[in-house]
């Protein structure tokens, strides 16, 4: 599973959004996450979701191709990979580009008042 997207949970905590590329993922599964630096460290899958409008259902297990939310593995950033826990394989990273200047200065421009006093 490719992260794209971090969400959290009240109570289950930081949530790793992204598709299933293959195999499958079962609730209480041991994996490997593999981070940006190419690091594997053993973690265990404690919840999976899915998708339903805008809300989130709990599963058992998903398949390849499945847009899933997965807790458990508190340190997980976008761009990371889940894996196989006997055979982890990172999938292409996923690059976070520094907000550009022009959004910067949008973003930290002095605030004009309303009315136009």
């Amino acid at each position: 599973m490719l992260t794209v997207n971090l969400t959290y949970d009240n109570y289950k905590g930081k949530l790793a959004v992204g598709r299933l590329y293959s195999g499958t993922l079962k609730r209480g599964m041991q994996v490997a996450h593999i981070n940006r630096a190419g690091e594997v460290k053993k973690g265990e899958i404690s919840s999976i979701m899915i998708f339903e409008g805008l809300s989130r259902v709990d599963v058992e297990e998903v398949s390849p191709g499945d847009i899933l939310a997965v807790a458990g593995i508190p340190d997980i950033s976008i761009g990371e990979t889940i894996a196989d826990a006997k055979n982890p394989v990172a999938l292409p990273i996923i690059e976070i580009d520094e907000p550009t200047m022009m959004w910067r200065s949008k973003l930290f421009q002095p605030r004009r008042p309303i009315g136009g006093f």
